[in-house]
Parts: structure tokens; C-alpha cells; sequence
């Protein structure tokens, strides 16, 4: 039974259409000769007595394989001679032949197939090929219009009825049988893609982007090259339906832009490059077709003529390799190979019993298969095996057509060593295969000739070339002309990661058009969802239709493009449409990278997931392999907000809460301004989560009892602080739902931490998801979540009591093929695990360079979580394994096939990433986060077999919060970081106030501090002001007066030391006054700053080092006439917090005059000028001693 081989040759569409849009861009190919040039092939000297070993008069000219056609001056033949002159040659062709000449004489001696058996020359009766027995016999050319006794006789021996069922054969034969030496390729093996593009602009201020899906590419040149390579046997009949093939293309050219170039190589013992890349148009066309029907005669070597069509092609470099065409015809009768005629001696017959010559030809295949007739079952297998006689013979046989030969084949090897055929045949497979392999759509046709029916060998082997099918010019013409047959369709699916990004279809006729060739229409909307381009008046209606199916608008959304029409290569088609980024990140920062085509591959942000050409082909059948358009991606940055952002921003999370504000002024032009640390006294509720793994130590827990304790002193002096438990395996269970901590209930959260799990599996994903919803209930309050795992991990999803997820990997190289998923996954994916595993040192970059793929992993393969590994239905079966019995279906991407496992990412880089994914959630919902990955000696072995896990948790610090790896000797205090983020708002800090130019401090007598509503008594020692307790030289607070500046910076300034811890429930309050002491004199409202700067640097409580700026506070005053002031309320300069540089609330003047010295003039009170001179008195002399006043000098 006939196998079907796929039409692989075909290059659905997109190679053949381009050759007709090739007529663009490219300026035509010069030809070899100029059109006036008329070159005359000269005659040659032909015989008539040379025996035929194919049998007929065709065969008689191929099967002199020492042959050489020999150029004379036709006044020296012989009178009588019969003679052949060569067809001439149409103007504007190349007759010049591809091999070197140099070696053609006139006398030129042959020594093919010479019998040198005993020394004694034989001279063969009745067998095909060169006669050989002289020293140096010169073959001659038969008489092409005789038919020798030999050919009539061998005609004779084979009826029509075997001829038929010869031929026959060919058509029925099974060309390569499916998984047959796998070292042999033939052209259904190959799959040319179809030429498409897809692009996206950037993304605007509504985070859309303009996507546009092009057939061809959008940058796709419309320029092809054709070129012809022609047995010179080619029927009249094949090269009139090529010629009319050139003629339809041409009628198509003259329509568009495209440009198209066509060259022709005739072969026959040589390849003849008749007519070089040239311009096909109505100018060009006659020279063309004049080329098509060019003749040669003698041999056939189909190598050569297919090296020749090869390298035409090849130098054309302005044209895209899938817009080159290579048109091969001929009866595949070849025993002739490379550029200079070669072939293998063979002795054609036993010595002792018929005397038989030695050559090569056609006969060869008889004398090695028994028959003319035969022809390989598997013309793979076939190939392969001579490949390995050819590799074993070397050039051992082989000679130079026309020379002399040292060995030959003895007939009773003559099955051990590939013959001239074979040879012939084998190198004609590689240099087709190798234009296939340089991207050029091939095409393979059989000539039928009359020598076709006693050598089926030949068009059978033409025919597995040609993918096993009936090639024929119109299946050509249909695919140079069309990229895509009518059914064809586009599936484009929207951009979507779970819980990173998601792009939504824009569904609106306005925001879709199409461009066909230089037309543009626009969307003409059909229904819901539904819209139609291009109207035609037909059933249908339209040529385009797209159709979008909304489904969940998130990995399932996407719309179908379906074309009722075939898809020119001459007239581009693209469609345009929008999508929308509708979760586009708050946090500053740029996210993705900007590829407008998708040629970087870039992770994430890609617009669309995926999209699918169906492409159908000009005989109306869906192609095999489904075909996926390149990902562009997009960016966008999200800014810095611009300060003031807005007059009450409220406390970020994360802030050190301050403020200062300041009073109206009084009678004597004073304000108080406080400084405040932890801003007001509300009562501090604190909500903590730990989210504890099955493996966390016992140490470990016992250490988050004691932080417990810590916590428990301060909540009984005022602090509220709720604590849950959550421990997670496989699945996550609130094993302690929100607790006040107190004394109590301490006893039952620790029991709840002390609480082990008991399953199979580790699933951090779903612990951390968990936690976070606990959180998200108290939204609002000072939340943090406490992490403890080794970082093993290889599940995800289970929320609400669903199933779990993993990936499955199957392990090829362990003797019994196996599908699992577990901790020790990774090997299996990563080849160099030492470099892979440094890069969880940095998990945020990790994330960025490998989280776009994951994703996409994830959705191609995650499946539902069993237990256990499972084996192959069939063991030892390698890459063809099957695992049906335990549900998993490689069809299905149950799992990820063993032999490809090295180009995707497994459970465990699944499950990080999903992992990462939270962590990354939980800090944009402004939560503390902290991770420790437990390495202490419980968890020893793990964290040495499986390095990542601890890595990747102790990177968590590089995308926010806080991580730490533990060992056994960090085990105590490991959870001070959560306990003093909770109790403290900073460990230690310096406040640093720059008075404003119109005040002066009053007295450094009037520092006042309190700490959660205490007043805490002053110690004053010169210009500093101590509070608190006093340990060693240094008390918990200190403030010291600098009058004429300190550390370089001259302005008037006090510092204030903050020695230790400032408590959440205790916040720090520092009063001091300062006085007005220049003012204006006009009439008018005045507003004026307190103070030019006033920063707060601190460490904090998990260690690191932080600076806030302080509000800038404003007071306001009246100049009436007569000299008359008033006060007036001070306006509020907001809530500080940090990170606030100038903010506060309030309109300042927006002019400033220097400062001035007050005199009775300005103030109109001359008894005000006395007390500044009385004050400067005093204070020259009590300087230094307590309580004094200083006044800084103001210039004037």
C-alpha cells in the first residue's frame, strides 16, 4: 500500500509566494553575454559503433562513460562523417560550461572501463558501456538518429507490459519507511516556516500598545530568485509548462512592486549555466523562455547541474533565503558526479565466462542489483548504506571522466562498493538536501523519458526527493504565488502572568484596521465580538474575519483572525489592534524591555502569550507543524513622586513616623517648635504571622518563643500585639488563628509554633499566600510576616483546599525511564549547576532574567501534584517512553519530555518563582517581611544537597524586606530584627535643625523632651542640654546649641542625640522656643519658615541606616500703621514622613529680605533699641555658665 509522505517540500506558501513579490527590489542580474552576442557550439566528432547499455538510442550517449565531447574546426572533419551539430544557443545566454576545458585536447585519450585482466585487452559483446581493451581507446559519440544492434537488441528484451509495471513500481513504492537510519534525511524531514512578523509600539499613557501581525514580515523584501536546473532530457512538454509558469508570474509582476529573477543550469556530463539571475519582465521575458528550451546532449550528471542551480542561488545575497526557489527536473538516470565529471570502474560482468568491459554508466545498476528494474524498498535505508560504502571506498575507484584509471570494482565485489550510479545518486541527495538546508524551497520533478521505463530506479529516486508526491507546475506556481491557502488563521492569545501582568484585548472597531497590499480597511463590526475586513459581496461577505473570545480575560483571552481568501506573496497583509496593560505596577521603577519585533528575547511583558499561524496550503490542507509569530515586549517606568505629593500623604509603612510643627507667635515675636520621633502617642497594635515550614528546627522555634517573651514585657506597658501561626507542606494550615499576646495566651502560640506537619511535599507558594491573607484582615495595622523554611520547594497553587501543582520531568538516563517531581529536579534542567546555583545568590535578578519563561513553562506544563514517581508503560524505551497508565500524556504537556528537558525550567524553579511572586505582594501591600532559611544541623544535609534553597531565601533582601541564612551558632537573637521593628520605631539618631534666618534661638534653657508623655528632667552643661539616664559618659538624649554653625556649615543650628532606642509606644517630643528678630516695616501679611532644615538620620531597626527629613513649619505676622503687629495663626506645615525634603502645607510670600539689625526706627519703639545692647552686656558677662541666652550676630 502507497504511503503518503507529507508535502514538505511544498514550503507551504510562504517561500513560493515571495518569488512572486520578489519583483521589488532587487535590479536585474546582468547576463553572461549581451543580447547581441550569438555563440555557435561547435560540432563534434560522434560513432557510430559504441554499445549502448541502457538500451535505446538515449541510453547509448549516457552509457559512454570515458566519453568526451570534443570541440573541432568543422573544415577538418572527415568528408562523410556523420555529424550533430549542438542547437544554437539564443541570444543573451551563457554557454560558457562550469568545468575547467583546459584539460579537452585535441587528441584526448580515455582509459574508462579498461579490462587489464591478465594484461590481455577484452573486448565486450553485447554489454552496455565504453568498449576498453586498447592502451588508450578514444570513445566517440554515437550517432543520436541510430539505434546500435546492441540498444535494439536490449529494447527488445524488456515488453510494454513489464515497462508498465516498472513504472508502476515507482508510484508504489515506499519511499523511506518512518524511523529508518536516522543519519539520512530527506526533504519531508524539513519544514520551511512561513515569512510573518508581529510588532508592538510602546506603551502610551493609558498603557496601550499598537500590535500589528504581518503576512509576509513586515520587513520581508518582495524580491525572488527562480533559478531552473534541467536535465537535458526534459521533455518538450515540461519546459513549455514551465515556460507558461514564467509567463503567469510575469502577468503578476507587472501588477505589483515585487521583483523576480530566474536564471537556468542545463546539464548533461557538465552543468551549462545558460542564463545568469536575471530581471523577469516584459523586456527579459523571450530571453528567458529561449533559455528554457536550451539543449545538450551527452552523459547526465545530475550532481553537477544541481551544485551549478545551488550556486547561483547562493550568490544572490541582496535576496532572503525562504524568497529562493530551485526547480530541479530530470529522469534521475545520472551515473556521473562533481563539478568535473567523475566516476567509479566497474567491471559489468564475470571475466571468465562473458569477457566483460569495465566502465561506469547506467548498466552498473543492473550488474549490481541483478536488474534495471529494481528499485530499493526504503530509498533511506538505501542512502545510508552507500553512504558507508563511499566513506569505506574513499576516491579508491574513482577517475576523471576522459582519463586514465589504475583500479576498478572486480565484478565479484561489485555489491560490497558503491558503482558510479550509486555515487552519482547519493552526492545528487546531498546537494539537494543542501539547498534545502540553506533555506531554499526545493523542488524535485521527474522527466519522463523513454529510458524511464527500463531504469524505474531513476524517477523513483527523483520522486523521493520530491517528498514521495506528483510534483507538478501548477502545485509550484500555487505556492510562489500565495504565502497562505483560504482557511488559513491566526490564534493570538493576550499577555498574561498570574500575579505579575495582564494585557486585555481592546474590543473596539476603532482600534482595529488592515492594510492588504497598499489598501487599508477598517473594522466593520459583525455582532458581539465579531468583526469583518475587506467586503467582498460573497457568502461570507468578507475576506478577513477576527473573532474574540473574551473567556476569563486572563491566560485564556484571545481572538481568532480566519482568511476566506488565499494570502498573496505580492500583496502583504497585516492587521492592527490594541491591548491594554490593566494592572500596571505603583511602585517606582522601570519594568520590561522595550523589543519591538521580539528578535532580543526579552523576559516578560511580552503583549501576547502566544500566536499561532494555521496555515493552509494551496491544496486546501491544514500544514502539520502550527507555526508561533515572535514576542514583542514592552516597558514602562513608573516615576519618583514629585514632592509635595499631596498635603496629607499619610505614614508609609516603612517610615520612621516624625513630624515638627509650631506654634502662633506671641506678644514677644517667640513660637514653640516641636521636634517629634514616633509623632503622636496613639496606641501602637502590632499584627505578626509567622509562617513556619515542616522542617523548621526545634531550636529555631524555640528562639521565636523567647522574641515572644520580648514582646510580651512592652505589650503589658501599652503595646497591643496579635500573633498567628501558619505551617505549610504540601498544603498550609492556620494552626493558630489571631491571638492578642499576653500572658495568658503565650502559652498556646507557642504551642502552635511547636506545631509539626506531617505530609509529603513543600509548597512555600501557598504558606506565604496564606499568611498574606491573614495580614490583608488586618490591613491598615503595623503588620509584619515572619518566614522559616530550608527553601526546598517544589509545589504551588492548593488555596481554598485545591489541588497542588508541579512540574514533571522525565529522567531518561537512569535505566528505567521514570516522570517525577521533587526536591532534586534541577539537574535535569541546568547542565552547569555550579554557575546556575550562584545565581540564586541574587534572587530579584534572577527573577528578572529567567521569570518570563518560567512563567510560560508553568503554563505550558504545571499539572495536579500525585505523590510518588512513575515508571514508563514500556521500560527501556528511551525518548519513547509512554506513562498513559499513570495518567500523564505527552500530548497533553503532562509532563516535559526527557530529551528536551535542558530547554525548560522544572518544578523547583517553578515553585521559587511562584514563591518569589508572593514575597513580591506581600511587600507592595506595605508589610515587614522577613525570611530565614534554617541551615542549623537539623537541616544540614539538605542545605548541602540543595544549595539553591537556602540561597533563594537569603536573597529575598534584594527585592525588599529582610532575609538571613541561620546556622546553628545564629540561632539566639535571630528574631531581634522582627522584635525591634515592632517595639522600636529607630535603634539610635540625630536630629540636625537649622534655625531659619529671622529667628534666633530664645535660650537654651528652654529644651524641653518628653518620651511618651514624660517630661524627663534637663541636665545643662554650657551650650548642651542632657535628658535621661546617664550611663557611663553618655545620657540617653543630649542637645547642644551651635550658634555660628558647626562641621563647615555656618548657619545657626542645634543637634540632638537620640542614644538609645526609641520605643512605638513611647514617641520623643523636644520643645524649644525660638524668637522673631527680623521683620518687615511696610504694611502687609508676612509668612516665614521656622527653620531652613531639619533632618533626622538613624539606624534602624533591622541594623541598616535611614535619613528623613523633617517638615518645614510656617508662622505668619501683620505690619499695620503706626508700627502695629499681629500675630497670626501659624500655618500647618502636614504630618511629616520621611522622605518629605520641603513638604508642609501653607503659602509662603515668595520674597525675602536679608536680614537687618532691629532699630527703633524699624520696630517705631525706641526702647526696643536698648534691649539687644543690654542683652549682649549680660551675656559677655555670664558667658559659659548655665541658663545663659546667646544671640547670633545679624548682618546687615
Amino acid at each position: 500500500m502507497k504511503k503518503k509522505a507529507s508535502r514538505a517540500w511544498k514550503r507551504p506558501l510562504a517561500g513560493l509566494l515571495t518569488l512572486a513579490m520578489v519583483v521589488c527590489l532587487l535590479s536585474s542580474a546582468p547576463l553572461s553575454a549581451s543580447a547581441s552576442e550569438i555563440v555557435e557550439e561547435p560540432e563534434v566528432e560522434v560513432a557510430t559503433d559504441v554499445p549502448n547499455p541502457e538500451g535505446d538510442a538515449e541510453g547509448a550517449e549516457e552509457a559512454n562513460l570515458a566519453q568526451e565531447v570534443k570541440p573541432v574546426d568543422e573544415t577538418m572533419m572527415p568528408s562523410g562523417e556523420n555529424t550533430s551539430k549542438v542547437e544554437e544557443i539564443p541570444d543573451g545566454m551563457n554557454t560558457t560550461n562550469e568545468l575547467d576545458d583546459s584539460k579537452k585536447s585535441e587528441n584526448e585519450n580515455v582509459s574508462d572501463g579498461m579490462n587489464t585482466q591478465e594484461g590481455n585487452p577484452v573486448t565486450p559483446e553485447g554489454e552496455g558501456g565504453a568498449q576498453l581493451g586498447t592502451e588508450n581507446p578514444t570513445l566517440e559519440k554515437p550517432d543520436e538518429s541510430e539505434e546500435t544492434p546492441e540498444a535494439a537488441a536490449d529494447a527488445e528484451e524488456i515488453t510494454e507490459e513489464e515497462k508498465a509495471e516498472a513504472l508502476d513500481a515507482v508510484n508504489g513504492i515506499d519511499f523511506y519507511t518512518e524511523g529508518s537510519s536516522d543519519d539520512i534525511e530527506l526533504p519531508e524531514d524539513v519544514h520551511w516556516e512561513k515569512s510573518k512578523s508581529k510588532t508592538a509600539t510602546e506603551l502610551d499613557e493609558n498603557f496601550e500598545s499598537q500590535v500589528t501581525l504581518s503576512l509576509p514580515a513586515s520587513d520581508e523584501q518582495l524580491v525572488s530568485d527562480v533559478v531552473f536546473v534541467l536535465d537535458k532530457s526534459t521533455s518538450t512538454d515540461l519546459r513549455e509548462q514551465a515556460q507558461e509558469l514564467l509567463k503567469q508570474l510575469n502577468a503578476q509582476v507587472e501588477k505589483t512592486q515585487a521583483k523576480v529573477k530566474v536564471g537556468v543550469v542545463v546539464f548533461n556530463k557538465e552543468a551549462n549555466r545558460v542564463l545568469e539571475l536575471t530581471e523577469l519582465d516584459k523586456e527579459n521575458l523571450d530571453t528567458i523562455l529561449t533559455a528554457i528550451n536550451y539543449t545538450q546532449s551527452d552523459g547526465t550528471n545530475t550532481h553537477a547541474g544541481l551544485l551549478a542551480g545551488k550556486a547561483m542561488l547562493d550568490s544572490d545575497s541582496s535576496v532572503k533565503a525562504n524568497r529562493k526557489y530551485l526547480i530541479f527536473i530530470s529522469d534521475g538516470i545520472t551515473y556521473m558526479y562533481g563539478e568535473h565529471a567523475t566516476a567509479v570502474a566497474m567491471e559489468n560482468g564475470e571475466p571468465v565466462t562473458s569477457g566483460a568491459g569495465t566502465f561506469g554508466g547506467p548498466e552498473n545498476w543492473n550488474s549490481k542489483y541483478g536488474s534495471g528494474t529494481y528499485i530499493p524498498e526504503d530509498w533511506r535505508s538505501w542512502l545510508s548504506s552507500i553512504k558507508q560504502q563511499i566513506e569505506a571506498d574513499g576516491g579508491k575507484y574513482e577517475y576523471s571522466y576522459g582519463e586514465e584509471y589504475s583500479e576498478y570494482i572486480p565484478w565479484s565485489e561489485r555489491t560490497e562498493h558503491a558503482t558510479s550510479v550509486d555515487k552519482a545518486l547519493y552526492l545528487t541527495y546531498e546537494a539537494y538536501m543542501g539547498a534545502v538546508h540553506a533555506g531554499y524551497h526545493c523542488y524535485a520533478m521527474t522527466a519522463e523519458t523513454p529510458s524511464a521505463a527500463s531504469n524505474p530506479w531513476g524517477p523513483s529516486f527523483i520522486k523521493a526527493l520530491g517528498g514521495g508526491q506528483d510534483i507538478d507546475f501548477t502545485d509550484i506556481q500555487n505556492e510562489i504565488y500565495y504565502l497562505l491557502g483560504t482557511g488559513s488563521f491566526v490564534a493570538d492569545y493576550m499577555g498574561y502572568v498570574e500575579n505579575d501582568y495582564n494585557f486585555d484585548f481592546v474590543n473596539e472597531a476603532s482600534a482595529l484596521s488592515m492594510t492588504v497590499g497598499e489598501t487599508t480597511y477598517e473594522a466593520v463590526p459583525l455582532g458581539e465580538n465579531q468583526y469583518g475586513f475587506a467586503p467582498n459581496g460573497s457568502e461570507n461577505g468578507y475576506d478577513y474575519i477576527l473573532e474574540y473570545e473574551e473567556n476569563d480575560r486572563l491566560a485564556n483571552e484571545h481572538f481568532v483572525w480566519t482568511m476566506n481568501v488565499p494570502v498573496s506573496e505580492f500583496e502583504p497583509v497585516s492587521l492592527t489592534y490594541s491591548v491594554w496593560l490593566v494592572n500596571p505596577k505603583a511602585a517606582p521603577g522601570t519594568y520590561g524591555q522595550y523589543d519591538e519585533d521580539g528578535s532580543e528575547g526579552y523576559p516578560g511583558l511580552y503583549t501576547n502569550s502566544k500566536a499561532i499561524l494555521g496555515a493552509i496550503d494551496s491544496n486546501g490542507d491544514l500544514v502539520s507543524s502550527q507555526e508561533e509569530f515572535a514576542k514583542p515586549t514592552v516597558s514602562y517606568t513608573v516615576e519618583e513622586p514629585t514632592e509635595p505629593v499631596d498635603p496629607d500623604p499619610g505614614e508609609p509603612e516603612d517610615s520612621v513616623k516624625i513630624d515638627k510643627t509650631a506654634t502662633e507667635l506671641d506678644a514677644q515675636d517667640q513660637t514653640k517648635v516641636t521636634l517629634s520621633v514616633g509623632a503622636d502617642q496613639e496606641t501602637i497594635e502590632s499584627n505578626v504571622v509567622f509562617v513556619l515550614d515542616k522542617s523548621t528546627s526545634t531550636n529555631v522555634r524555640a528562639e521565636a518563643g523567647k522574641m515572644l517573651e520580648a514582646l510580651l514585657a512592652q505589650a503589658e506597658k501599652g503595646n497591643v500585639i496579635n500573633v498567628a501561626v501558619v505551617a505549610f507542606e504540601k498544603s498550609a494550615t492556620v494552626v493558630q488563628e489571631w491571638t492578642v499576646l499576653n500572658s495568658e495566651n503565650i502559652t498556646v502560640i507557642k504551642d502552635a509554633i511547636n506545631n509539626k506537619k506531617n505530609e509529603s511535599g513543600t509548597n512555600i507558594y501557598l504558606g506565604l499566600t496564606v499568611g498574606k491573607e491573614l495580614l490583608d484582615a488586618k490591613k491598615g495595622g503595623d503588620n509584619h510576616l515572619v518566614l522559616v523554611t530550608d527553601g526546598i520547594t517544589y509545589l504551588w497553587g492548593g488555596e481554598n483546599d485545591s489541588d497542588a501543582y508541579s512540574i514533571y520531568t522525565e529522567q531518561i538516563d537512569n535505566g528505567c525511564e521514570a516522570i517525577q517531581a521533587g526536591n532534586d529536579m534541577m539537574p535535569f534542567h541546568h547542565g552547569d549547576l555550579e554557575n546556575y546555583y550562584a545565581e540564586f545568590d541574587n534572587i530579584a535578578q534572577w527573577y528578572a532574567d529567567h521569570g518570563g519563561q518560567i512563567a510560560e513553562d508553568i503554563e505550558t506544563y504545571q499539572h495536579v501534584y500525585q505523590e510518588g514517581q512513575y515508571n514508563a508503560d514500556e521500560k527501556y524505551q528511551q525518548e519513547n517512553s509512554t506513562y498513559v497508565n499513570a495518567g500523564f500524556y505527552q500530548e497533553n504537556n503532562d509532563y516535559i519530555p526527557g530529551e528536551i528537558a535542558d530547554e525548560h525550567f522544572g518544578a523547583n524553579d517553578a515553585a521559587v518563582y511562584k514563591a518569589v511572586t508572593v514575597w513580591k505582594e506581600i511587600l507592595e501591600a506595605g508589610y515587614h517581611a522577613y525570611a530565614y532559611a534554617d541551615t542549623t544541623s537539623a537541616n544540614a544535609g539538605n542545605a548541602a544537597s540543595f544549595p539553591w534553597g537556602s540561597k533563594f531565601i537569603g536573597s529575598l533582601d534584594t527585592l525588599g524586606g529582610s532575609s538571613k541564612v541561620i546556622s546553628d551558632n545564629e540561632i539566639e537573637g535571630m528574631f531581634n530584627d522582627v522584635k525591634n521593628t515592632i517595639l522600636y520605631e529607630i535603634m539610635s539618631g540625630t536630629v540636625t535643625d537649622v534655625i531659619g534666618n529671622n529667628f534666633d534661638l530664645a535660650s537654651v534653657g528652654n529644651f524641653e523632651l518628653t518620651a511618651g508623655g514624660e517630661i524627663l528632667a534637663p541636665t545643662i552643661f554650657g551650650n548642651t542640654v542632657y535628658f535621661g539616664t546617664q550611663t557611663g559618659n553618655e545620657y540617653s538624649y543630649s542637645v547642644t546649641y551651635y550658634p555660628n554653625g558647626t562641621n563647615g556649615d555656618s548657619r545657626e543650628q542645634f543637634v540632638w542625640d537620640i542614644n538609645v532606642p526609641v520605643e512605638s509606644a513611647k514617641p520623643l517630643e523636644l520643645t524649644y522656643t525660638l524668637k522673631l528678630v527680623n521683620k518687615e516695616t511696610a504694611e502687609g501679611s508676612y509668612t516665614v519658615p521656622t527653620n531652613e532644615d531639619a533632618t533626622l538620620t538613624y539606624e534602624s531597626t533591622d541594623g541598616g541606616n535611614g535619613s528623613e527629613k523633617f517638615p518645614k513649619p510656617e508662622v505668619t505676622y501683620t505690619v499695620t500703621a503706626g508700627g502695629t503687629e499681629t500675630p497670626t495663626t501659624p500655618s500647618d506645615p502636614g504630618s511629616g514622613s520621611g522622605g518629605s525634603s520641603d513638604s508642609g502645607s501653607g503659602s509662603s510670600s515668595g520674597s525675602s529680605s536679608s536680614p537687618t539689625q532691629t532699630t527703633s526706627a524699624q520696630t517705631g519703639d525706641e526702647t526696643n533699641i536698648l534691649l539687644p545692647v543690654v542683652t549682649l552686656i549680660i551675656a559677655a558677662a555670664v558667658l559659659g555658665t548655665a541658663g545663659t541666652v546667646y544671640y547670633k550676630k545679624k548682618r546687615g
